[in-house]
């Protein structure tokens, strides 16, 4: 990634208007790539390129010495990125676990992870995100988001988070339902969205969920059943941390009832959990499945220097509508 960026770096300089910089002003642009990279964190090969463009909006951020040739890239890039966006959704999962929020001996995870989650919404230009066991009831999402959430203990929640800009919740009878998989634990937020800037998929099921570890899920199944004969809209996506130890995504779209579950479309089974517990980073907990579309793009991130214990690993994925 470094050397994505450090190209990036000479061919701006050397294209640019501006006269050629001193020494000093390449060792602060130095720096700011430096910050940007410690900033964004992904250094996983798998997230190359989202990491690139991470790093070149942090530093954009954080140097003001662009020159006009690569303000007025930007903002082409922006302009393609906005004509395109309606068709295509970018989901997000991640469960930073509880300890980092529940534990004072983590505050520092507390507040960098929330600056964390609402740079990666905004940056990557997140539809839908599922976040789960965020227990601090001071997280604002950011500008242009808002979120839904299901608690079920003071270390147990998920919150279903959308960029308000493009989609709302329907308010159709019988379009949500949330609560708990299993008694008091186990979060999940099943709702109906409509969009709201002329998208190819005009509504759409969303459920956002923290398994137990085992697949059938009697209360959250019958949930999303119950929502889709009162709706009749059959398109899902489906966003968690399934705590799956066997087993491939075909099997947990089948036992949750989605419709067409034998053609699915899955995130691959990344290593997402979890940090810093028993041996470490095994298991291919989260996944983001659908059953229409196309995904074009996925992805998961490295955990940051100072997670906390049991963290997991944050899945991204694109779908492609038409």
């Amino acid at each position: 990634m470094r050397g994505v960026l450090w190209l990036w770096l000479f061919l701006l300089v050397r294209d640019s208007e501006t006269t050629e910089p001193t020494r000093r002003e390449l060792s602060a642009v130095a720096q700011q790539a430096q910050q940007a990279d410690d900033e964004c964190f992904w250094d996983s090969p798998q997230v190359a390129e989202t990491s690139s463009s991470c790093a070149f909006s942090a530093l954009q951020r954080s140097s003001g010495s662009f020159s006009k040739a690569a303000a007025a890239s930007a903002e082409l890039q922006n302009t393609e990125e906005a004509a395109s966006a309606s068709d295509s959704l970018r989901l997000y999962q991640w469960n930073p676990h509880w300890q980092c929020f529940y534990e004072s001996r983590h505050r520092r995870c507390r507040e960098q992870s929330k600056a964390l989650l609402n740079r990666g919404l905004r940056n990557m230009q997140i539809d839908f995100a599922n976040v789960i066991e965020l227990v601090d009831p001071s997280y604002r999402p950011p500008g242009g988001f808002q979120m839904l959430k299901a608690t079920c203990n003071s270390k147990e929640n998920a919150l279903l988070i959308y960029d308000s800009s493009k989609w709302k919740p329907s308010n159709k009878g019988g379009s949500r339902v949330s609560g708990c998989i299993t008694r008091k634990d186990r979060a999940f937020n099943v709702q109906v969205f409509e969009s709201v800037r002329g998208s190819p998929l005009s509504q759409v099921v969303v459920v956002g969920a923290h398994y137990p570890h085992y697949i059938n899920v009697p209360r959250l199944r019958d949930s999303l059943a119950q929502v889709m004969h009162s709706t009749g809209v059959k398109n899902v996506i489906f966003i968690g941390d399934t705590n799956q130890e066997n087993g491939d995504s075909m099997d947990v779209a089948r036992a949750l009832g989605m419709p067409m579950a034998h053609s699915i479309r899955s995130s691959p089974l990344f290593v997402s959990c979890c940090h810093k517990v028993n041996d470490g980073f095994v298991w291919k907990f989260d996944r983001i499945i659908t059953n229409f579309g196309r995904m074009t793009d996925a992805g998961v991130f490295e955990v940051p220097s100072w997670a906390a214990p049991s963290m997991h690993r944050a899945v991204h994925a694109k779908i492609q509508l038409s």
